[in-house]
């Protein structure tokens, strides 16, 4: 109501090369989030009106990872990133089964179900590899899909005997599925391949190539599946087990990686540099939008803002060149690590 600060929390360290991206959820009373860096891995609930610690569970997946690459007929390689395969991005989902709630929480190589007032897990799949798990569960008939559909009625480590089904081809990384009635969409975040598949079964009931990369999930509304690529452009079909009719396909000038929202008639879309609201009715002119994006009275002061921003970019990657040097002498970063940060803030 007011903007002022309630609490915060600056003691929740973990080490991810990329920054972490698993995002909060809250339920009537707590928060919960994840935390799953190179270093270490845990999952927390806050309590939503004062950010103390209610619960902390160590997420450790005791796992061999060398072992894992063989069986899928790779090479360990050597000298690469530590714990690179602890890793994960994943955000957490709330479901009940039986009358009782369930905290989903995938990490890099399991899924793990905890009791969100306590944090007892109560029950895990361990999955063979795959860091940077980024795509959220969802839920419906008594499955939890994550790249495979698992009974949530166990107990204990259940990977030989709640896994309903499983599939690892056309199933995306970073996308969120989306669950409609007994069919789960969803589509590849590289090539842009849109697929429909049964909900209990695991069953491909269709394919559809979209094009691009997506990074973006999917959403639904009015019947109607919006998917948006990092190339920009907006792919609209019928969410139906029917070969889907493309109802509308739009290019923006755009990059989309943030997923769409819809606020009541309005379609929300948001790029890498602007925020768009979309909705039946309104038309804006060639010459509005020229003046909303070529500004030319301000091509001046930007062009002068521009080089006073490269100027201090310039300064800024030095200074964190020095820095990552003396972190790789310290044994604190990789060499391929601190590359790897100079390349991303670059």
């Amino acid at each position: 109501q007011t903007g002022d600060k309630v609490w915060d929390r600056r003691d929740l360290q973990i080490y991810q090369p990329v920054r972490q991206g698993s995002s909060p959820i809250v339920d009537n009373e707590n928060l919960y989030v994840a935390f799953d860096g190179t270093d270490q891995q845990f999952f927390i609930a806050l309590d939503k009106a004062t950010g103390d610690t209610l619960w902390k569970v160590d997420r450790n997946v005791d796992t061999d990872w060398d072992a894992t690459l063989r069986g899928g007929g790779f090479s360990a390689k050597k000298g690469g990133k530590p714990n690179d395969n602890k890793k994960s991005f994943a955000t957490a989902t709330l479901i009940e089964v039986d009358g009782k709630r369930q905290l989903i929480a995938p990490a890099a190589e399991a899924v793990i179900s905890y009791a969100p007032e306590t944090g007892k897990e109560l029950w895990r799949t361990v999955h063979p590899g795959g860091f940077n798990v980024a795509a959220r569960p969802v839920f419906t008939s008594g499955l939890n899909h994550f790249l495979m559909g698992i009974r949530p009625d166990g107990s204990g480590n259940v990977t030989d005997t709640h896994i309903v089904w499983s599939t690892f081809k056309g199933t995306p990384n970073i996308p969120s599925p989306v669950i409609v009635g007994d069919l789960l969409f969803m589509v590849t975040d590289k090539g842009g391949i849109a697929g429909c598949l049964h909900a209990t079964t695991g069953e491909v009931i269709w394919r559809k190539r979209l094009g691009g990369d997506h990074w973006a999930s999917p959403i639904l509304a009015d019947g109607k599946l919006y998917f948006s690529s990092k190339q920009g452009e907006i792919t609209v079909l019928t969410a139906t087990r029917e070969d889907p009719q493309v109802l509308a396909s739009n290019e923006l000038n755009a990059a989309f990686i943030a997923s769409p929202a819809v606020a009541n008639d309005s379609l929300i879309l948001r790029s890498t540099t602007h925020l768009y609201c979309i909705a039946d009715g309104h038309h804006r002119t060639s010459e509005q939008v020229a003046a909303d994006v070529y500004p030319e009275q301000h091509e001046t002061k930007r062009a002068t803002a521009k080089a006073t921003t490269n100027d201090g970019q310039d300064k800024r990657l030095a200074a964190l060149g020095v820095q990552l040097k003396e972190m790789v002498k310290a044994g604190k970063l990789t060499p391929d690590d601190a590359i790897e940060l100079y390349h991303a803030a670059a």
